[in-house]
């Protein structure tokens, strides 16, 4: 990959421990930095792991993308097939909508304390199997980690806003937690998760949107920080729990509910 297709802010012939940056892209590791307006060096920017001429792992260690700092740019390496790795340094604030999307290749993303936002579609169709959200995160966007290989999702409490099908076609999760930050359940947010089993829900949840769970067809356990009676008070849009397994049972503080056949 040439170094002009990807989209960082790019300042040429920059000197990093005595090494041309122009130099350094074509040994095993590039570090990138970038001027700051004062005319001094900031950085490393990010690191990219070389392999055959193609990046195949993204270190960041500081951002300054976009005229800011802290942020990874919209599109940074959408559908780059040879990613196989990421890993993001503690000052980096934001991941932009489609950052790695469709990123195939990539089955492991560590993120760093200090992030507040992961971008819509940041992670769509990657190869990840697992991943922990920093407890700093606030919010998540649609479909940010749309049809990946994620076996348990955890959504810390600080989470206020959780996008639409942010796990959708996850067809190897099997549990998710979600944290206390959370009044609404998006839309399609576990739609077509074929293995998931079982679901964590606090009782700060006042909406489950609609097709939410839909097909989730191994699903037969919710277990709820509420009450019977403040299940039965959220508002449930259409078509929210459909093609759930028909055993689905929600364990409330104060009883257990059948899903599709009250008490």
């Amino acid at each position: 990959m040439d170094i002009n297709d990807i989209n960082f802010d790019i300042v040429e012939n920059v000197i990093y421990d005595g090494v041309e940056l122009n130099e350094l892209y074509h040994d095993e590791v590039l570090v990138w930095q970038r001027k700051q307006d004062e005319g001094g060096l900031k950085g490393p920017v990010v690191r990219l792991t070389l392999d055959d001429g193609s990046i195949s792992s993204v270190t960041f260690d500081t951002a300054v993308m976009d005229g800011g700092y802290g942020i990874v740019t919209k599109n940074a390496f959408k559908s780059n097939g040879k990613i196989v790795s990421v890993e993001f340094g503690d000052e980096i604030t934001s991941i932009g909508t489609s950052a790695f999307y469709e990123c195939i290749s990539i089955t492991a993303v560590t993120l760093n304390n200090g992030l507040l936002n992961i971008g819509t579609n940041a992670f769509y169709d990657n190869s990840i199997t697992s991943i922990t959200i920093p407890n700093t995160v606030t919010t998540i966007g649609d479909a940010a980690f749309y049809n990946t290989d994620i076996t348990s999702l955890t959504i810390p409490d600080n989470v206020i806003t959780i996008g639409t099908g942010i796990t959708r076609s996850c067809f190897y999760l099997k549990s998710a937690y979600i944290g206390s930050g959370i009044t609404k359940i998006n839309t399609n947010s576990f739609q077509g998760c074929s293995k998931l089993e079982v679901v964590q829900i606090p009782s700060s949840v006042t909406t489950i949107s609609k097709q939410a769970f839909y097909s989730c067809s191994k699903l037969t356990r919710i277990n709820y920080g509420g009450t019977i009676s403040q299940w039965n008070a959220i508002t449930k849009d259409t078509d929210w729990n459909r093609n759930v397994n028909d055993g689905c049972m929600i364990y409330c503080t104060d009883g257990t509910i059948d899903m599709f056949g009250g008490l």
